[in-house]
């Protein structure tokens, strides 16, 4: 096939960006869903500018998917009933996906909101097979 042009990232290169977007210092997480190396990991981190907190659904070569609530407790004062900007970004089989779409291949941004967290905050999420999904909770300019 024709090279990758420069400046557009495969999902492995949108995973590192993924990553470049967690915060400095890193927190406990942990996932109940894990069975024999397979299932839901996380990441998750804090820092003054606010939480992050990254998942995804590692199956190699299998297609199960996963409902998953994440659930994000103690919280950075920060970030307590304040408004704060929650966005998600999304790497799956056709979003952020150079070989589904090139034009669109890039980190894309799935959704943004305002919300208003006290000492935790969750969300759902859906995850297809080997799909990563990154939250990002930063307080509301």
């Amino acid at each position: 096939g024709e090279p990758i042009p420069t400046g557009v990232f495969t999902p492995y290169g949108n995973a590192l960006v993924m990553m470049s977007k967690l915060k400095d210092e890193r927190v406990a997480a942990r996932s109940d869903t894990l069975v024999a190396g397979k299932g839901v990991y996380s990441i998750a981190s804090k820092d003054d500018t606010g939480a992050a907190v990254m998942v995804w659904n590692y199956q190699s070569t299998g297609n199960q998917a996963h409902a998953v609530t994440v659930d994000m407790k103690n919280l950075p004062e920060t970030l307590r009933g304040v408004k704060v900007r929650q966005r998600t970004f999304r790497i799956d089989a056709t979003t952020s996906n150079y070989w589904a779409d090139p034009e669109h291949a890039n980190l894309q941004q799935v959704a943004e909101t305002l919300v208003k967290p006290g000492e935790q905050h969750s969300l759902s999420v859906e995850l297809t097979a080997n799909a990563l999904w990154l939250v990002l909770l930063e307080p509301a300019e």
